[in-house]
Parts: structure tokens; sequence; C-alpha cells
């Protein structure tokens, strides 16, 4: 991953349109070689990955190049997949190395440590996932320590003082709704030829504006 990430593109025109192609200084041609070789990749093979973008219609299939910034996302996109496939296979590696039987076990400690909602002067999609990842282990941990719980002690009778906590279930509707929700506007524009940032935000404006978790000031409206 951290080798990918050195990689640089330049673009490259032709009668085509602008494609792309790695950048030929040693930095880049260093990367590029020391990323196949650890990944038991082809050369070629990765630079037309990372270049070119190949599209299936029906039954046709056709090439359609990339540009120098569509090269960078493609990069990026890759090293995230390749970094999270390696984070999965090394929790995966350790729970296995660490089991027993039930007979063995004499004690358990659990863990929660959950991040709150972060929000920075610039937002990336990476970090909407973050945090719609945080809000719902938050919701899994009210639902399971809070309601639950007190569903049980009024079934039982039992005499407690309610708990009162905030529910944080519009903000993940907001998010996961699937017709109105974030991520099925952005779902939705990613499938449409011509869409775009501008396009996006405009309709989550018009679709948002009365839902009291979405909020967009005059600047960020016209920017």
């Amino acid at each position: 991953c951290l080798h990918l990430g050195q990689l640089q593109f330049q673009a490259v025109f032709s009668g085509e349109g602008e494609g792309s192609a790695v950048a030929s200084d040693s930095g880049s041609r260093a990367a590029l070689q020391a990323a196949t070789v650890l990944l038991g990749l082809d050369e070629a093979e990765l630079v037309k990955t990372l270049t070119v973008r190949t599209i299936v219609a029906r039954d046709d299939t056709y090439e359609k190049k990339l540009t120098q910034i569509q090269a960078s996302d493609a990069r990026d996109a890759l090293a995230k997949a390749i970094y999270g496939r390696i984070f999965d296979w090394i929790v995966r590696t350790i729970n296995l190395s660490i089991q027993v039987d039930a007979s063995q076990v004499r004690a358990n400690i659990g863990v929660l440590d959950i991040f709150g909602f972060e929000c920075f002067q610039q937002n990336s999609f990476e970090q909407l996932c973050i945090n719609y990842t945080n809000e719902t282990l938050q919701q899994q941990f009210n639902q399971y320590i809070f309601k639950m719980e007190q569903v049980e002690y009024q079934a039982e009778k039992i005499e407690w003082s309610f708990i009162e906590f905030p529910d944080n279930q519009d903000c993940l509707d907001l998010i996961e709704n699937k017709v109105n929700g974030i991520l099925a506007m952005v779902d939705d524009e990613c499938r449409l030829p011509s869409s775009s940032d501008e396009r996006l935000a405009s309709r989550m404006y018009k679709a948002l504006e009365s839902h009291s978790r979405f909020m967009a000031s005059a600047p960020q409206r016209r920017d």
C-alpha cells in the first residue's frame, strides 16, 4: 500500500483524448517495481488497471483511458482495498490463534471503544463512512444496553429509574435511507453518465432541507 501511494501519474494526450501513464521519474518507477514484486503482479497489467477503465455494457466490453486525476483516484482506491483485505486477514488470524475450547474459558473481558462523530474543515467520503460506522455502533450499543434491558425490566416488573439517552436513529436514517439517504443518492449519481459533484449536492439540498440533522450554510450551497 505504501509503495502504491508513491506512484505518480502524468497526462498523455492522443487522438482519443487525454489519458495517463505512470510518471517517468525514478521514484515512481521504483515504487511501481516494488509494488508489483510484493503483490506478485505483472507490471504491465497493474499499470493498465490503474490507467484504463474496463466498461461492460450488456454483451460489449470496451476500454476508456483514465485522466491523470482519475488514475490517481484508482491508485488510492486499490491501496484502500488492499489495506482492508490485509486488516481483515490480520483480525481473522488473531481470532483463530486465540480460539480455545469453551470449557477452558474462566473469564471474559469485554472492551467497547466508540469514537465520536468527527467533522473536519474538509471531509472526504471515507470520513462519512467512518462516521456512519461509529453511529451504527452507537445505535447497537443503545439497542442492547439501554432499550432492550429496560424493556426486560418492565416485563419483569423490576423497579428502576428510566435512563435517558440520545437516540441517533434519525442520524442513521439520514445516511442509510434507501430512498432519500445520502448513500443512496451517491449510489444513484455514480450510475449516471452525466453525474457531477454539483448535481449530487443540489439533490441533497432539495431532498434533505427539512431534515433536522442536515445543515448547509449559504456559502456551502454556493460553493
